[in-house]
């Protein structure tokens, strides 16, 4: 559904209860997508806060599923403007919502930029959200930053994976049962933004691990089929090399 037809924002339900909000970009040729993934439950969490300057057409977006203010969780993958710039207006616009990173994000950069404090996950945490339970996984320098990390929703087996498998691409379906990992691969080849640290194999092994059935890209489109075979696929790509 088209929220905002001047910036072309929309919001999709890719799973149970999740919802992709996404703003086209042209930021690179041929456009480029960012998303928020809204999660609806007892406890709603928000996925990616956006650019500080998309602010208004993410809270109108948010707005179609429910009030923004119902907001208890606010977070993202690691600190930078398309993760945390909106942070502050979302928590203005939700009083209640708890803004949450990982340990090191909170220390290194969140506590020091959001109004108020944020909670730290540690590596593993659980949480719930009232019918589903959310589970933080630490995954420093993959695919890039020191603070980041990615969350799983054990009900639906969908991971929000942050940057794994940025898709180039303004106008991408919401949900798509293609293989994701051409086009990021492409992507990764273009800008190089992987940290190439030594424990990725182990990281990408470990989130294969947990069978997601869904991978919820921060850019692009969200992938519905074998994630767990995807990140094994991206694992021996990395590891021979290959670009």
């Amino acid at each position: 559904m088209i929220t905002n037809h001047e910036t072309g924002t929309r919001v999709d339900e890719v799973a149970r209860g999740i919802y992709r909000i996404s703003t086209p970009l042209d930021v690179i040729p041929g456009g480029f997508t960012f998303n928020s993934y809204l999660i609806a439950d007892e406890e709603p969490l928000l996925f990616h806060t956006g650019y500080r300057k998309l602010f208004p057409v993410t809270v109108e977006a948010i707005g179609k599923v429910m009030p923004a203010g119902k907001l208890r969780w606010i977070g993202g993958s690691h600190f930078e403007g398309d993760e945390f710039g909106a942070l502050n207006d979302l928590l203005a616009a939700a009083p209640e919502a708890t803004a949450f990173g990982t340990e090191i994000g909170v220390l290194t950069s969140l506590n020091d930029y959001a109004s108020r404090p944020v909670r730290g996950l540690g590596d593993g945490e659980e949480f719930s959200l009232g019918s589903r339970r959310m589970k933080w996984v630490y995954t420093p320098h993959v695919p890039h930053g020191w603070d980041c990390g990615v969350l799983f929703d054990v009900s639906t087996k969908t991971l929000l994976c942050g940057d794994l498998f940025t898709q180039p691409g303004g106008d991408v379906p919401a949900v798509t049962e293609s293989e994701v990992l051409t086009a990021s691969e492409g992507m990764r080849g273009m800008m190089d933004y992987y940290a190439h640290a030594t424990g990725t194999s182990a990281i990408l092994e470990r989130l294969a691990g947990l069978e997601p059935s869904m991978l919820a890209c921060q850019h692009g489109s969200a992938y519905r089929g074998d994630g767990a075979g995807l990140l094994r696929e991206l694992r021996a790509t990395l590891s021979g090399g290959r670009r």
